[in-house]
């Protein structure tokens, strides 16, 4: 088996599905013990946590996927740079017909679209006109040889940044701020609807009792009658409260550091993160 063939079979343990199994069977789960078994490890070796940063350190060095690139912006930016419970992280946000692999939202937004050595550059004009629609800076993370590439393709607004061999995030092109161009009607498309009502009554005040079928409407003409830097605003406000809550944040610093991306990527109950934390530090027997 070549390093690229066994880098994909490794990358297939940094999946949502990973995740679900570790909470559904604790240190039982099955997805722990094949991966045991692709590392030639035994039960007695490794913990589950330091399992997994172990087959990262090998995909890291190996086989640097979309995943790897995910980690180390979590990592970096929001454990190291900021905080989990300020900073709050989306992956794979679907903002118009294009899907943002990272938005990191603290005092701002920042969408950061990763293109690794594997991919191609086909579709990043759409992507970035999408995400430009929604989010104050907008990045391209990719590898060191395709810095000149993405930065004679990207707008000017957009910015590219580096994962560098030592696994740093290196700025080449900074991003410009672009909270004044966004859409309003494009940002409310991305809220929830407690988060836009919320947003409304907060701009306009308390709004009538408005029917089921027109309530979308209802809000979304009033949503988009907002400045851009104040629709903005109210996005940030709403996407920092998904996943910042004390419990949250306790829970994604429980996490090794390989699968904090995957923590933030996988919805899961209360009492299955307690069960993926409980695991953590478990060995297989």
């Amino acid at each position: 088996m070549d390093s690229i063939e066994r880098g994909r079979r490794l990358a297939r343990f940094f999946t949502r599905e990973v995740v679900r199994s570790i909470a559904k069977s604790g240190h039982k789960s099955e997805m722990v013990t094949s991966l045991r078994s692709f590392l030639g490890r035994s039960e007695a070796d490794l913990a589950i946590g330091p399992l997994f940063d172990e087959g990262f350190r090998e995909l890291n060095n190996k086989y640097r996927c979309e995943y790897v690139y995910k980690a180390h912006i979590v990592n970096k930016l929001v454990f190291g740079r900021h905080s989990p419970r300020t900073a709050s992280v989306q992956t794979e946000l679907q903002v118009g017909k294009s899907v943002a692999d990272i938005v990191v939202f603290n005092g701002t937004s920042t969408a950061y679209e990763i293109k690794t050595e594997f991919d191609t550059s086909r579709r990043l004009e759409t992507q970035t006109a999408d995400y430009l629609k929604v989010f104050d800076n907008v990045y391209v993370v990719t590898h060191p040889d395709l810095i000149r590439k993405y930065s004679d393709i990207v707008p000017d607004r957009v910015g590219v940044i580096a994962l560098t061999a030592r696994n740093r995030l290196s700025e080449r092109k900074s991003a410009i701020s672009n909270v004044d161009s966004v859409s309003s009607r494009s940002i409310f498309r991305i809220m929830r609807q407690s988060e836009y009502m919320e947003a409304v009554v907060n701009a306009y005040g308390e709004q009538p009792p408005i029917p089921n079928g027109v309530l979308f409407k209802h809000y979304e003409a009033l949503f988009s009658k907002l400045k851009p830097r104040d629709a903005h605003a109210a996005l940030v406000s709403a996407f920092r409260m998904r996943t910042t809550s004390v419990e949250m944040a306790d829970y994604l610093s429980c996490l090794p550091a390989s699968l904090r991306a995957l923590g933030y990527a996988t919805p899961l109950s209360a009492l299955q993160r307690g069960r993926v934390s409980q695991a953590m530090g478990v060995f297989g027997k």
